[in-house]
């Protein structure tokens, strides 16, 4: 099963995407639902690094196979712009964990 856990500014004004384990949904190479997954978690990954300029410090951007962390603290001006994006990505997990409960979890 897939875990993910998403951290919304924690006491130290950082957010965090974590992803760990493999959905087994079909064999490597033809999952579907872990594809549709690491693309949000990509994504959400790729917009960080876009936005260096916009973060109070350099990102933790870690990506492994069964393994992802994304770790950023943004500037006070920016955390809107950067909060959109991360509900996006994480209504898309929602939608992933609605329709395949048995393959992926969001940890709350």
């Amino acid at each position: 099963m897939l875990k993910i856990r998403i951290e919304k500014k924690n006491k130290d004004g950082e957010y965090q995407l974590k992803m760990k384990g493999h959905c087994n949904f079909a064999l490597e190479g033809k999952d579907i639902v872990c594809a549709a997954a690491s693309i949000l978690c990509l994504s959400m990954a790729q917009v960080i690094e876009n936005n260096k300029d916009k973060l109070l410090k350099k990102p933790q951007v870690i990506k492994h196979r069964g393994h992802a962390t994304i770790r950023w603290k943004p500037k006070p001006e920016f955390e809107g712009a950067l909060n959109n994006s991360l509900y996006t990505v994480e209504q898309g997990l929602k939608i992933l964990e609605h329709e395949y409960p048995d393959y992926i979890r969001i940890e709350r």
